[in-house]
């Protein structure tokens, strides 16, 4: 997986979404996500932000 993601196919593909390819233990990738999470929380809050699944 490692080796995939530093390839630079990858990673151009990875750019053309906006993103960056990145690697990690669960432990790390629940950390990130938690960060995020708490990061975009005030914003979605006052905003009034809702899902759209629809």
């Amino acid at each position: 997986m490692k080796a995939w993601l530093e390839d630079e196919k990858t990673k151009e593909r990875f750019s053309t979404m906006a993103g960056f390819p990145a690697y990690g233990t669960p432990d790390q990738f629940n950390s990130f996500v938690n960060a995020q999470i708490a990061q975009w929380k005030s914003v979605i809050d006052k905003e009034g932000l809702k899902l759209d699944v629809n």
